[in-house]
């Protein structure tokens, strides 16, 4: 019972600790001159590049019956 308290302890210190150095990192962006832009939800650009990295895998072409040389001799003859 012990462990699990201090585990949970933890990810909230940790959890604190990760929001504290958010809204220090967005001040300093808004300090240098940043702008911070809130869009509506499902808003996209218009000229993304989609499936860039999400492509799927071209399937393996089916190659025809194979040929052995010994069969290559019997055709020619």
């Amino acid at each position: 019972m012990k462990y699990a308290e201090e585990r949970a302890k933890a990810t909230a210190l940790r959890e604190q600790n990760e929001r504290e150095l958010l809204k220090a990192a967005v001040e300093e962006y808004k300090e240098n001159g940043g702008v911070i832009t809130v869009c509506e939800p499902g808003a996209r650009t218009e000229d993304i590049a989609v499936g860039q990295w999400g492509k799927r895998r071209a399937k393996n072409k089916k190659i025809g019956p194979v040929t052995l040389k010994k069969d290559l001799e019997k055709l020619k003859k």
